[in-house]
């Protein structure tokens, strides 16, 4: 459940998370290869899947 809810929050760029990662916890228990996964999902949140594949489109550089 903490994990799930971490994973969505950095997604949504909501901040707290669930569990023990929720409003009055912290991230700082986590490990280091969690922080980094957490970290990447972060800007994949902002970017967001559409203009991702606009940009990954053929026909977005020809035009």
């Amino acid at each position: 459940m903490t994990a799930l809810g971490a994973a969505a929050a950095r997604l949504g760029n909501v901040g707290p998370a669930f569990g023990e990662l929720g409003p009055s916890g912290s991230y700082a228990p986590l490990g280091a290869v969690s922080k980094v996964v957490l970290g990447t999902l972060m800007p994949l949140g902002r970017i967001e899947i559409v203009p991702l594949a606009a940009l990954l489109r053929r026909g977005y550089w020809r035009a």
